[in-house]
């Protein structure tokens, strides 16, 4: 409790930065998974102090004792209702306006996890690639188009179209291509070295 009492602290906090918030919000999300049940008293034990001489020793001492009997005077709320969640996403947010609501939890028990078991196995095929027109000047034009075989997913086919809108042939014509060192390139021979008009 007095964990969740000091992180509360820091989001209701004007001297907080958006950052420091976004922190303490994600650490009381995760405590929320974490801090049920018989795992709550073994969590949150107290460790024992650490021995100091001197009289700075006493003072932090002191510090330490109050900020505990203040954290433990703040009452916490034990379930955050989804109002009081809404509202410390608000603050990160800085805007104002409509707040989107979670959608309805399925009421039925183990709802979620039966819908796990109607997922496809194969993992869905990625969506094609677009031709790409990637380079036009004194009417050559040259368009990529991409295919990725199912058989090897990793495997992507480019094949580079020439095609020459200018009035004469353009002759002696070589592409090069480059990419960088993690990937690998197989060129293909090409069809002629001639791009008709």
């Amino acid at each position: 409790e007095e964990v969740l009492a000091l992180l509360e602290k820091v989001l209701q906090s004007h001297m907080s930065l958006p950052a420091t918030r976004g922190y303490a919000l994600t650490a009381l999300m995760k405590l929320s998974t974490r801090l049920c049940g018989d795992n709550k008293a073994a969590i949150l034990e107290k460790m024992p102090l650490v021995e100091r001489d001197g009289p700075q020793a006493d003072e932090e001492a002191k510090e330490s004792k109050e900020a505990a009997q203040l954290s433990e005077a703040a009452p916490v709320p034990t379930e955050p209702q989804a109002s009081q969640l809404l509202d410390l996403l608000d603050l990160l947010d800085g805007t104002s306006g409509d707040v989107q609501h979670p959608p309805p939890l399925d009421p039925s028990p183990g709802g979620a996890l039966v819908h796990l078991l109607d997922l496809p196995c194969a993992p869905p095929s990625p969506a094609p690639i677009p031709d790409l027109k990637v380079f036009e000047r004194e009417g050559v034009q040259l368009n990529l188009s991409f295919i990725r075989p199912p058989e090897n997913p990793a495997l992507l086919l480019i094949t580079v179209t020439a095609t020459n809108f200018s009035e004469g042939d353009v002759t002696h014509f070589i592409c090069q291509a480059a990419v960088p060192k993690s990937l690998q390139l197989q060129l293909q021979a090409p069809s002629g070295n001639t791009v008709p008009a």
